[in-house]
């Protein structure tokens, strides 16, 4: 098994390559995330910002 993650620009880009990939049996359990945020480190501390 491997857990891969896979950036798209768009929600539709992310469901046409998921589709894709699950017609070819080579993705099991498609997820997104639309919550963009990222980790940015400052001071020390790790806080979330919007992506």
């Amino acid at each position: 098994m491997i857990h891969l993650t896979i950036q798209t620009r768009t929600v539709e880009a992310a469901e046409k390559l998921a589709l894709h990939l699950m017609e070819k049996h080579l993705l099991l359990f498609p997820t997104m995330d639309t919550d963009h945020e990222e980790l940015v480190l400052r001071d020390g501390r790790l806080q979330r910002t919007p992506g």
